[in-house]
This record gives structure tokens, sequence and C-alpha cells, in this order.
């Protein structure tokens, strides 16, 4: 897909794009930091400006940008989140290697793509799906870890 020829799609980080939205507003929503009606009136003051997408009520924006700091921090900068992250994309890397799954794959869904690695025979795979449960928690480890992962701030702007 050429990005360039979507714009309002992808930007650079911190700009506002449709694709940061998506997540922070979806996410919000099931990590219980904005209702329906908060992400509607989020989405009702959204507007397009030179190319760009942006916020014409300056209490939405502030909303928008603190909800995107709390999604960050429960979510995609969580210590337990970036590990299961970090295993999750070495069991997909692992059936890549092994033959599990091809990239076409990853124009299926998730639900096919994994159900897939869970048929495979394959016991390193195996050994990796199953650290990726609900129950799965981590500890720090400075001295001997098994892995290191490192987050970033996310923020919008």
């Amino acid at each position: 897909m050429d990005e360039a020829a979507f714009p309002l799609l992808e930007q650079s980080a911190p700009a506002l794009c449709a694709d940061r939205l998506d997540y922070c507003l979806r996410d919000s929503q099931d990590l219980g930091l904005a209702t329906t009606a908060q992400v509607h009136r989020a989405l009702d003051h959204l507007v397009v400006r030179d190319g760009r997408v942006a916020v014409d009520d300056v209490g939405v924006a502030r909303w928008l940008a603190d909800v995107y700091m709390m999604a960050d921090n429960c979510s995609w900068a969580d210590f337990r989140e970036v590990g299961l992250y970090e295993l999750t994309a070495r069991a997909i890397r692992r059936a890549l290697e092994v033959g599990v799954l091809t990239e076409d794959d990853f124009w299926l869904t998730d639900e096919v793509v994994w159900a897939r690695m869970q048929e495979s025979q394959d016991a390193p795979l195996q050994d990796l799906l199953c650290l990726v449960h609900p129950g799965t928690r981590f500890i720090r480890d400075e001295a001997a870890p098994s892995f290191t992962i490192s987050t970033k701030v996310r923020t919008i702007d």
C-alpha cells in the first residue's frame, strides 16, 4: 500500500492521523477510559485542515490527548502488555520461519492466523503460544533477563 496516497491514515508522530485515532478511541473504550458518548463527541469534532486531521474544540482536543496518554500507560506501554506483544511477535516470526504462516496470511483474520499457529506441531512455536495467555505475568530481572523490551511514550499533538 502506498501510504503517501492516504495522508490522513498515517502521519509521523505525534501528528494526529486516522490510525492513531482508531486505536485510541477503540482501546480507550475497551480499557474503560472513555464512554461511547465521549468517543462520539470526539468524532463530532474531528476536521480536516490543510490535509491534516485536527480537532475544532480545545476541550475535546485536551480530552483526546489525556485519554491517549492514559491508554498508553494502561496498555501500549504497560510492562505486561509489551511482554505479551514480544512473545506474540516471536511466535509469529517462528511461524513464518517454519512455514506455518506466509506473509499472505496477514491479510486473513486474527482468528484464522492464530488457529493456524495453534494447529502447528512445531514445539518451539507451541511453547511461545502457551505463554501468550491472560494469566501470564512478567518479572523484571535486570541481572538475567529472558528478553529485553523497551517502550516508547506515545502522544498526539
